[in-house]
């Protein structure tokens, strides 16, 4: 059974953890990391392959679990290490949910990125606008036109309200 396959962003890249693959792909944590090491050059060569300590967890008799190494992988080493997979119906489940979450997560990040730059740009427009409108006559507030502007650009961006 594939699970929802959750993405960490490490410095400003999304990541994928090799717990998190090897859970989704049904083996052992410790086959992951084997595959990492052999073809560790091949890793390399999409980008750094970071790989982090995870303390163990604490124990009912006291004490802590031994600590787990683990991989963060972008979105390429993902696919590679997926590469290395045979094509059974989990695996191209798992490979079809990967390219959802990094797409999701491209898309999400697409959008606040695309709303800030031409914010300030926008609403020196709204109130040449709000002038204008006041030129020839209307009574509304410079706040209605700039607050019904923001709505239609949250609703274009699917942004909720804050």
């Amino acid at each position: 059974m594939i699970n929802a396959i959750i993405l960490t962003e490490k410095k400003q890249q999304e990541r994928v953890s090799s717990v998190v693959l090897a859970e989704n792909l049904g083996i052992t944590h410790g086959a992951v990391l084997k595959t990492l090491d052999i073809h560790l050059d091949a890793f390399q060569e999409l980008n750094p392959l970071r790989f982090e300590i995870a303390k163990g967890e604490l124990l009912p008799q006291g004490g802590r679990a031994k600590a787990t190494r683990y991989a963060l992988l972008n979105e390429d080493q993902s696919y590679l290490l997926l590469s290395f997979s045979r094509n059974t119906k989990r695996v191209v489940e798992l490979k079809l949910n990967l390219v959802k979450a990094f797409g999701r997560f491209r898309c999400e990040q697409q959008t606040t990125e695309d709303y800030l730059p031409f914010y300030y740009d926008f609403h020196d427009s709204v109130k040449a606008l709000s002038y204008m409108a006041h030129q020839n006559g209307s009574k509304a507030d410079e706040k209605l036109f700039h607050s019904n502007f923001n709505r239609l650009i949250n609703k274009a961006f699917g942004l909720d309200a804050a």
